[in-house]
């Protein structure tokens, strides 16, 4: 925006007793004292409504604004005590199942803006060989001692085109009071020749 401002054009002139008439026209007459003063209210009016204006915009404020989280490295809680499909870590970060050929299942809690908008789910990870690698972005809302579980979005790992899927529909507004959110990864009909990796997941919001 450009600055804003104002240069006064009207300069008085003082009047000199005995010595200089009063008069309408001229250089020193009222009128093009009175006309000069007029044409600088008028550029004030101007700048008040231009000041006005940028007044209302920072008010306004620019609205929802994308905004990307990214969790990594991730770093998935084994489900119901299982201690033969769980996530460990490797030495560059990334999450592979332990054994390091075998199925594996877990969830890690993601913390989220209240009221935002999610837009889309991204995994960043890499699968090969048998079985298959699911990373799924779900919300649970409790009810007394169980909980019903919402998916928002569901990646299949090398199948998903850029592992990427978009979020939207009415469960794609963020809803703290009552939900929790949480990314599942899970790997099934694994064998010796699979290969797993997630380097990170990454949800993207408007706020």
């Amino acid at each position: 925006m450009a600055d804003i401002s104002f240069t006064p054009t009207f300069t008085h002139t003082p009047w000199v007793d005995n010595k200089d008439r009063v008069q309408a026209g001229g250089t020193n007459g009222f009128n093009i004292r009175f006309s000069s003063l007029e044409n600088d209210l008028q550029t004030i009016a101007t700048v008040v409504g231009s000041i006005d204006g940028a007044l209302d915009a920072l008010e306004a404020g620019t609205g929802p604004v994308a905004q990307l989280l990214s969790i990594a490295p991730p770093s998935f809680l084994p489900i119901g005590g299982a201690t033969n499909q769980i996530w460990t870590t490797d030495v560059d970060g990334s999450a592979i199942p332990s054994p390091l050929h075998g199925n594996a299942d877990g969830i890690m809690p993601v913390t989220l803006p209240g009221g935002a908008t999610l837009t889309q789910f991204a995994v960043k990870g890499a699968f090969s060989g048998a079985g298959g690698l699911e990373v799924d972005f779900q919300r649970g809302r409790p009810t007394g001692t169980t909980a019903t579980i919402d998916l928002l979005a569901s990646v299949i790992v090398g199948v998903t085109p850029g592992n990427t899927v978009a979020i939207g529909g009415p469960n794609a507004v963020v809803d703290t009071n009552n939900y929790y959110y949480f990314v599942r990864a899970s790997i099934a009909g694994a064998s010796a020749t699979t290969n797993a990796r997630i380097f990170g997941t990454q949800v993207t919001f408007t706020a």
